[in-house]
């Protein structure tokens, strides 16, 4: 695989990931984190490289996206529900990240 077709790739295995996510947002009503990821996604389906940065820096600081805890009243009403939300919201946190940090730190040049 050449360098532009794993960039490529990357950058649709970040887009999918990135709706899945904004969906999962939207379900758990949390509109804030939904429509800064929406921003980025639309970086990233355009192949900029200002998406992946723009993911990157919602995890910066001590109330980043890294520290998002989804649907926090399910916890006593609906605990079931709370850990289910939280447990996708880890999982795609963590996925999308790697992804981002690998477009971010990849070269610009083919090799």
């Amino acid at each position: 695989m050449t360098h532009a077709q794993n960039m490529n790739s990357r950058f649709s295995e970040l887009e999918v990931r990135l709706d899945t996510l904004i969906d999962l947002l939207g379900d758990a009503g949390e509109h804030h984190w939904r429509d800064l990821m929406r921003r980025a996604v639309g970086l990233v389906r355009q192949h900029d490289l200002a998406g992946a940065s723009l993911v990157l820096d919602t995890y910066r600081g001590d109330e980043s996206f890294r520290t998002l805890e989804l649907a926090k009243p399910l916890q006593a009403r609906n605990p079931a529900r709370y850990l289910i939300l939280n447990h996708k919201l880890e999982h795609l946190r963590a996925s999308i990240f790697v992804v981002a940090a690998e477009l971010a730190s990849a070269p610009s040049h083919s090799r």
